[in-house]
């Protein structure tokens, strides 16, 4: 897939639980609609632990029919782990979480975008050729969009998704259209083209952002000053351990930004990602930044356009 994108972020990211694509291209990576998914309008409730660099986050319920799809698409993540990972089943909960945080992230219903497209992956594209469907998914038009190199809002463009469909996926096995989306994302994400697993094993979730950002899974929204000074923390952080400064025009803090932001975003989802999978806390290593409240004024905006 292409490098995936969280999104749109127009009516602000205070809701987050929609998602993004794999295999093919992906979303700013992969831009899917934004300001989807579960409000973080308060504190999540976070006790500090031991470790002052880590906190224990604590369940919070969310509506209903959020925690069901949750739970679907984590049955599904457990029926096809082993055939994706060769390891035994279930999926250990510290991978399962941060594989439905990025999902949150993501923005896509975890598994209601586009029938199962739980990392809004895109279509494969070969220059002068249409989007093919293949024998488990559909290409369809969506809009994506990618950020602004000099730190500005995201410029927008339609391009093929994957809508999965029940069907053979590549290992040879029939799978409905759900099972078969959860595949072809596990399969990105720890085996190619994003292999991420052991970030996934260890439940490092910043870690996981960092690493994804490097393999061009998402390119992700630019943060604006006041939202680079909320995550100041997590920002010199990932500026200390190097991040990948790819194009001209950008900074490392501005790469740093986008990295925290996407981060922040899989974090704000896990006391409900909590709660829906019946954990006392999740299991998972994440700084106490990225669970701040969301703000749209975090977001960096486009900037005016000249009058001629």
């Amino acid at each position: 897939m292409i490098p995936l994108l969280l999104a749109a972020v127009g009516a602000g990211l205070s809701t987050l639980l929609l998602d993004r694509s794999a295999g093919g291209a992906a979303p700013e990576g992969k831009a899917l609609p934004e300001g989807k998914g579960p409000s973080p309008a308060q504190v999540p409730p976070v006790a500090s632990s031991p470790d002052a660099a880590r906190v224990v986050v604590l369940p919070k319920p969310g509506k209903p029919e959020t925690a069901a799809r949750i739970r679907d698409l984590a049955g599904n993540f457990d029926k096809v782990w082993t055939d994706v990972t060769k390891q035994p089943a279930p999926m250990p909960p510290p991978a399962k979480l941060i594989a439905l945080a990025q999902a949150a992230a993501e923005q896509s219903g975890f598994g209601a975008f586009l029938n199962g497209n739980v990392g809004s992956y895109q279509c494969p594209l070969k220059k002068g050729q249409p989007a093919q469907s293949t024998a488990y998914y559909d290409c369809v038009e969506h809009e994506d969009s990618s950020p602004d190199a000099r730190g500005g809002g995201n410029v927008t463009y339609k391009v093929p998704f994957r809508q999965y469909k029940d069907g053979t996926t590549p290992d040879g096995k029939s799978r409905t259209a759900k099972e078969a989306g959860a595949w072809d994302f596990l399969t990105s994400i720890t085996v190619k083209p994003f292999p991420a697993l052991p970030e996934l094993l260890a439940g490092d979730l910043l870690g996981y952002a960092r690493k994804q950002y490097g393999q061009h899974y998402y390119e992700g929204f630019n943060l604006s000053p006041e939202g680079m000074t909320a995550y100041a923390p997590t920002i010199s952080k990932l500026i200390a351990g190097g991040v990948p400064v790819r194009k001209a025009g950008e900074t490392p803090e501005t790469v740093a930004g986008r990295i925290a932001f996407y981060a922040a975003a899989m974090a704000r989802s896990l006391p409900e990602l909590t709660a829906a999978l019946g954990y006392d806390s999740a299991p998972v290593n994440v700084p106490a930044d990225l669970l701040i409240p969301w703000k749209p004024s975090y977001q960096a905006r486009p900037a005016p356009k000249a009058i001629a």
